[in-house]
């Protein structure tokens, strides 16, 4: 057992076979046990991973519409294709599968890229399109349904679950819902789309991550996020790499803000990488490493 080592360094091409699930949720055995006495500090530093995640795949991709061409109404699911997208391929690509399996037979969707903003209209002298918002998928706005069931009548409704029975016609609803409201700034409102009307979106987002969590219950923790989280080492930030760079997140002090509060000693250590909802996330086979640096009572 050593108490002589001050740093190790973690790399996920070297993780446990066994107890590993990817480079975002893997496990590392020491070569050599590392004994930590009370009030080892503990630091994160220099860590490098690889922006590998695309615009979009199956946590986002995902449009939920409602288009009414005359007497019959229908909720359709629009699913985008996986892939990197730049401003003006997003809106093509939306365009597309608007117009594959449209009801609407008398116009056609236009989806552009106006001033840093997508905007929606459809051809249609007579029919009109309801667009739902990410606040609608995720149940936080109240949405008039007018929908008649066995027993009764629901005028207006949070619950998207029950909204997407509000149709004559309806698509299985996917669980998750994954939906792509973000990357296309379609946030707090609906959209309206009738006859001869342009709607705008809010500010595009192509950046699917701005953080990501560094997390790990084999070390000390002193972080918590608004979810209650308690086992955060450390903040990556990775909004300012675009696909296919390099992210390096060094400190640029030495200050520490974990430390052991009994003696412990460091063997078997297992780490996620976690989005801003909790979910482990998706590095396409991408490794990470970063450095353990350990600052003992007896070096200070």
């Amino acid at each position: 057992m050593s108490d002589q080592i001050r740093r190790i360094f973690v790399d996920s091409r070297l993780r446990n076979a066994d107890t590993s699930k990817s480079n975002a949720d893997f496990s590392v055995d020491l070569p050599q046990e590392v004994a930590c006495p009370s009030g080892t500090q503990i630091r994160i530093d220099n860590l490098v991973m690889s922006h590998s995640w695309p615009t979009i795949d199956d946590r986002n991709d995902k449009l939920y519409i409602k288009e009414i061409p005359g007497d019959t109404t229908y909720h359709r699911v629009i699913e985008l294709r996986h892939g990197i997208y730049n401003k003006g391929t997003i809106a093509a690509q939306v365009q597309i599968q608007l117009r594959a399996g449209t009801h609407i037979s008398d116009g056609q969707y236009i989806v552009s890229f106006v001033d840093n903003n997508v905007t929606f209209t459809n051809s249609s002298p007579t029919a009109s399109v309801i667009i739902y918002s990410r606040a609608d998928v995720h149940s936080k706005n109240s949405i008039p349904i007018f929908y008649p069931f066995l027993g009764g009548y629901l005028e207006s409704g949070y619950d998207f679950n029950a909204i997407w029975q509000g149709a004559d016609e309806i698509a299985p609803l996917p669980s998750p819902l994954a939906d792509c409201c973000e990357i296309l700034g379609v946030m707090r409102s609906r959209l309206h789309l009738t006859p001869g009307i342009v709607v705008t979106c809010s500010h595009i987002d192509l950046q699917r991550h701005k953080s990501l969590y560094l997390c790990s219950k084999s070390l000390p923790c002193h972080s918590m996020d608004l979810r209650g989280r308690g086992d955060i080492l450390k903040q990556i930030l990775v909004g300012n790499a675009t696909v296919g760079s390099v992210i390096v997140d060094a400190l640029p002090s030495m200050v520490n803000f974990s430390h052991f509060v009994s003696y412990s000693v460091l063997k078997h250590l297992n780490f996620t990488i976690r989005d801003h909802e909790g979910t482990i996330a998706n590095l396409y086979d991408h490794e990470i490493s970063f450095t353990i640096e350990l600052l003992r009572p007896s070096d200070q």
